[in-house]
């Protein structure tokens, strides 16, 4: 028994210890209960255990575009992401001005991933921008895996037909048999735009991964798209 009561007072003390511990520590605010400042050293350190876009809608909490314009120059990277972020759905000559300096500062080769300017790309390629539609249908970019999550590359492939980027039609055409059902819709829904007068969506089929319209497609030969005979 006596051995008994001192484990039970050793327990009790460990517990004693680890709840004063805890009190004695700063509760961690949440995104909501910290001021502009805090957010941005947040984002500095890279999410103090927050998703960067959860950062981003904080701050635009706090800053208007005008205010996050004005401190981009003078953040660090991780911080410059997380304003591009916040602005994304802003529109204006001065956020597509910084949307452009972020798309094409530091722009490397190879897949354009979130970490090689993908979204201040995307926000121009919405906007038809030629750059950034070019950069977007990178080979690299189709030639395995997508280079950002399947339900944001989706926008890209519907931007090149939007966009009338016909530079784009065989890789949208690879697009075909893209894991990613939003993808393939898309990815159709773009080279219908692009060729009009085609008929190869005809040839489109699950059952063998849309390859003979994926070839049709991808031919780019001038009967494919030609238009119809004149009546």
């Amino acid at each position: 028994m006596r051995y008994v009561s001192i484990a039970v007072v050793l327990v009790a003390g460990i517990l004693s210890l680890r709840i004063a511990a805890a009190q004695s520590q700063p509760q961690e605010k949440s995104l909501e209960e910290m001021t502009g400042p805090e957010l941005l050293n947040c984002a500095a350190t890279n999410g103090c255990n927050n998703l960067d876009w959860d950062i981003a809608n904080a701050l635009r909490k706090r800053y208007n575009a005008k205010a996050l314009i004005a401190l981009y120059p003078n953040q660090p990277a991780l911080v410059r992401r997380v304003i591009v972020y916040a602005l994304y759905r802003d529109r204006g000559k001065d956020v597509a001005t910084l949307m452009r300096q972020a798309a094409f500062a530091g722009l490397k080769p190879g897949l354009t991933t979130e970490d090689n300017n993908y979204f201040p790309l995307q926000y121009l390629a919405q906007r038809c921008d030629p750059d950034a539609l070019r950069e977007l249908n990178r080979p690299d970019n189709f030639a395995g895996s997508y280079p950002v999550a399947c339900m944001q590359w989706q926008y890209t492939l519907s931007a090149f037909g939007k966009c009338g980027y016909k530079d784009a039609i065989a890789h949208l055409a690879m697009s075909l048999d893209a894991a990613c059902v939003n993808n393939i819709d898309a990815a159709q829904h773009s080279l219908r735009q692009l060729m009009p007068h085609s008929t190869c969506w005809k040839k489109g089929d699950p059952k063998d991964n849309f390859q003979q319209e994926t070839v049709c497609y991808a031919s780019g030969s001038k009967s494919a798209d030609a238009p119809p005979p004149a009546k």
